[in-house]
């Protein structure tokens, strides 16, 4: 028996009318695909958090206030830098220069070494040291202290 599972925040996202339309095209589109022979099978299943039982970066949700404040976009903008920053280390360390190893992350700008990653002409490569290693660590990112890549404190001393 397939299980469709939608999950709304309650009172927030859809009414009462929107919730029926979903569950009626929902599943109308999933035997569209797999044949009327499922129909009486489809189970369509809205689930529906109270409000102040979620939350994003440890605030209790919805919070409309916090999500349009400078403070949420500076947590995703360190959050995107920080995702920038790892892609562009993975994709300097999988790629070859002339002489054979992994190419400086100065020598081209972290957005272009991200796209190139993300367009799939670098392959990433897993680089553990730069995660955080603790706590203390993890928080110090967030308040967007960068951490610092061993690798590029050995080759700048």
């Amino acid at each position: 028996m397939p299980i469709i599972t939608v999950q709304f925040i309650q009172d927030v996202v859809a009414t009462p009318e929107q919730k029926r339309q979903l569950i009626i095209e929902l599943t109308d589109t999933f035997v569209g695909i797999l044949g009327d022979v499922v129909r009486p099978f489809v189970y369509c299943i809205i689930q529906e958090t109270p409000q102040q039982e979620w939350g994003i970066a440890g605030v209790p949700m919805p919070d409309l206030v916090y999500l349009t404040s400078e403070e949420h976009a500076a947590v995703i903008g360190r959050s995107n830098d920080m995702m920038r920053d790892a892609i562009a280390s993975m994709a300097a360390a999988s790629t070859p220069t002339q002489s054979g190893t992994g190419a400086s992350p100065q020598d081209e700008s972290a957005s272009a070494r991200a796209d190139a990653v993300w367009r799939g002409d670098l392959e990433p490569r897993n680089r553990t040291q730069l995660r955080p290693r603790d706590t203390a660590e993890a928080e110090a990112v967030w308040r967007g202290e960068a951490l610092e890549d061993p690798e590029l404190a050995e080759q700048s001393s």
